[in-house]
């Protein structure tokens, strides 16, 4: 099969599939495929497979398949990591007019963010809101993952869709130089990390110019690895991170930039999804079907300029270099 040609590839995920019923990993590979190659419309039915390998804590609640939902309260849900939740709740704003509520089960992290977003969306559907993992039982006549929405609605929302709520995050007032956020490193626990994530100085190494006031966004021990003459007063980088107590505060931060340079993390999602305009670091062969193969735009999120290591890199210096004079033709 010739490499990123899924079409190829397809009789022989059939065969696979025929040979070994109910085996999880062939069905995987040919979904795989298809959302990789942007082919969402069969992709999503056949993503669908997935739901085998998930722990459904809700066993009592049908799920949704596309029944009315009128007079009807529908549980949705996350069941993968934050950025997934920050990509796939656009698909709540495609369900039916006449849906009676929507129940949603969201990670506390994220709520102060999804409340004041959805309040702002004007749906006239109800919508309640409960802690992910809460152990109070909850009634409801369907269930649905935010990630199998996409297979029973129709659209594709991409205009920007969270919004920010008012905040007062000190350190990144109006300037004379370009504002640029960055994130250089993802969750430290993901299986790909080594593969999606880079550092600080890497960072420094290409953005630290005269053109661009850089502004950390990185949460988490990532941040305090980094040396602190770097960061942080007297140093290089604005460290306004140390501000947020939830992704709301990020999301207001990221309002206030000119632009956003982040490694595959769920700052990339919660750029792309406020409309800022955003530089994407990514491998050179996708680990997440999302990003495709190798365009330099996405569906996803129009505002999001893609930009990938070649073949040959150790690091991500070459790509970083690319995005500084990206940059430089915009300040």
């Amino acid at each position: 099969m010739t490499e990123g040609n899924f079409e190829e590839g397809h009789p022989y995920a059939d065969e696979a599939i025929r040979l070994n019923p109910g085996v999880l990993g062939p069905e995987w590979t040919k979904a795989f495929g298809f959302l990789m190659a942007g082919d969402y419309e069969i992709g999503f039915p056949a993503w669908e497979c997935r739901l085998k390998l998930l722990k459904i804590d809700k066993p009592s609640i049908p799920m949704w398949k596309g029944e009315s939902l009128k007079g009807k309260t529908l549980i949705t849900y996350g069941e993968q990591g934050l950025g997934d939740v920050l990509q796939f709740v656009r698909f709540l704003k495609c369900l039916p007019p006449d849906t009676g509520n929507i129940l949603f089960e969201t990670p506390i992290e994220l709520r102060p963010l999804l409340e004041y977003s959805l309040s702002q969306w004007n749906l006239n559907i109800p919508f309640s809101f409960r802690n992910h993992g809460s152990t109070i039982p909850c009634v409801a006549d369907y269930q649905i993952s935010l990630l199998s929405l996409p297979s029973v609605v129709n659209g594709f929302p991409t205009d920007p869709y969270l919004h920010a709520p008012p905040a007062n995050i000190s350190g990144s007032t109006p300037g004379q130089r370009l504002k640029v956020g960055i994130c250089w490193a993802g969750n430290p626990t993901h299986k790909f990390d080594r593969e999606r994530s880079s550092s600080l100085g890497e960072f420094l190494v290409e953005l630290s110019v005269p053109e661009l006031e850089l502004f950390s966004l990185q949460v988490g021990p990532e941040n305090r690895k980094d040396d602190p003459s770097l960061i942080g007063e007297g140093g290089f980088v604005h460290d306004i991170a140390k501000q947020f107590k939830s992704f709301a505060d990020t999301a207001t931060a990221i309002q206030s930039m000119d632009y956003i340079v982040t490694v595959d993390t769920s700052v990339a999602h919660l750029a792309g999804a406020l409309g800022k305009n955003t530089c994407l670091l990514l491998p050179h062969r996708g680990l997440d079907w999302r990003w495709g193969l190798n365009s330099t735009a996405t569906r996803w999120y129009p505002n999001t300029k893609l930009f990938r290591k070649s073949p040959d890199d150790q690091n991500w210096l070459n790509a970083l270099n690319q995005v500084a004079k990206y940059l430089a033709k915009r300040s």
